[in-house]
């Protein structure tokens, strides 16, 4: 009799169950900073620099797992957490990481970041007449 009511118990319990309401486990495989490497970028610009994050099937993540992001040396780039790069006014050579922690899988990727200062045609001499 107590087999028989446990078995109903968990009868009951399977049929209440949803699987639509169980998530899988999202554990990041890779995660990959778009663009060019090393990354030039003028001193004076914006520049926003995005990620892809996959599992291991390689499907992406991207909305659902958060992506820190930083700089080895912030007193020449500082890169906030929506990936906009802020620059010190120096030059120099700086890396900027990517990383993602999540349900104990830590997987991170990088790129230099080489800072330029670009000057516009209307300020440069030139020896070329009209």
């Amino acid at each position: 009799m107590r087999r028989l009511f446990f078995t109903a118990l968990m009868v009951v319990f399977a049929s209440c169950t949803n699987s639509a309401d169980v998530q899988p486990l999202l554990v990041p495989a890779r995660v990959t900073i778009l663009g060019p490497h090393p990354l030039y970028v003028d001193i004076n610009s914006y520049e926003r620099v995005l990620s892809h994050v996959y599992d291991s099937s390689g499907a992406l993540l991207d909305n659902k797992v958060r992506v820190a992001w930083s700089s080895a040396d912030t007193t020449i780039v500082v890169i906030d957490s929506a990936g906009t790069l802020n620059f010190r006014n120096q030059l120099g050579v700086t890396v900027i990481r990517a990383a993602v922690d999540t349900n104990g899988a830590h997987v991170s990727d990088s790129v230099e970041v080489h800072p330029i200062r670009l000057t516009p045609l209307n300020k440069v001499g030139s020896s070329l007449s009209p």
